[in-house]
């Protein structure tokens, strides 16, 4: 359990790292601004983090019981979401001028997108708390899931891209890319194609014993 909690700790702090390694653009609006950036971009890398931890990778597994790890997924997304959500929300507290960023029509394309993929953050959460309450079959469920967290992740990195206040170097923005490349990349495998794999070689139950 100690080697999959430091397994997951450098899924969500490499990416962190990156971005404050070299030179780091100095904050032009405060300690609250830095927070707030901080918080945006602990939120992305989390949300990579739990593309990760679904992917039923066997080394992954090998490290953590798969019920533990998912019961990871659960909570570490609840938490992920309030980081997000803590972003725009420092933000406006700290100078509630900025609520003009709330509206879509008078903010670039990639400000919508960052308000787009916290909508769709919140989403995923929402949708699954309360399955059930919203009748929700569990096909149904999975795949708003998958969409919504793909489409978030998707969303957040046009944000930061459009931004491009802290990765403004090449080697940071090429870098971070690539990892919600591979984010992405893990919930295509493990829901569109390896499906689409074991389906080309069937199997069937040969026995079942009570235990």
């Amino acid at each position: 359990m100690r080697t999959f909690t430091v397994f997951y700790l450098v899924l969500v702090l490499v990416p962190l790292a990156v971005v404050l390694t070299g030179r780091v653009p100095p904050s032009q609006a405060g300690f609250w601004w830095v927070v707030s950036m901080a918080a945006g971009f602990a939120g992305l890398s989390m949300m990579g983090a739990q593309a990760v931890l679904t992917g039923r990778l066997r080394r992954v597994a090998a490290l953590c019981p798969t019920d533990r790890i998912y019961l990871l997924h659960k909570y570490a997304g609840i938490v992920a979401a309030l980081v997000v959500l803590a972003h725009p929300v420092v933000l406006v507290v700290d100078e509630p001028e900025r609520l003009i960023y709330l509206n879509p029509s008078e903010m670039p394309a990639y400000i919508v997108a960052g308000q787009a993929a916290v909508v769709a953050v919140l989403l995923v959460v929402a949708t699954s708390l309360w399955r059930r309450w919203l009748h929700l079959s569990h096909e149904a469920w999975r795949a708003i899931h998958d969409v919504l967290a793909v489409a978030a992740v998707g969303l957040a990195v046009v944000h930061v891209d459009g931004v491009r206040y802290y990765l403004g170097n090449p080697a940071k923005r090429a870098v971070w890319l690539a990892a919600a490349a591979a984010w992405i990349g893990f919930v295509v495998f493990t829901r569109v194609i390896r499906p689409w794999l074991l389906s080309r070689h069937p199997y069937r139950v040969a026995s079942a014993q009570r235990e």
